[in-house]
């Protein structure tokens, strides 16, 4: 999977709610203190 980092926020939640509208499918990272965030929006 590639992400496209060039594109603008909301473009990219956009292309994120097709992709998961298409795969119906969500995963995320967590531990056991809880999800994993990143408190930067620099990724």
């Amino acid at each position: 999977m590639e992400f496209d980092l060039t594109i603008n926020s909301k473009r990219r939640y956009e292309y994120f709610l097709k992709k998961v509208s298409e795969n119906k499918l969500i995963c995320g990272l967590a531990g056991i203190e809880g999800w994993c965030v990143c408190e930067s929006n620099r990724i």
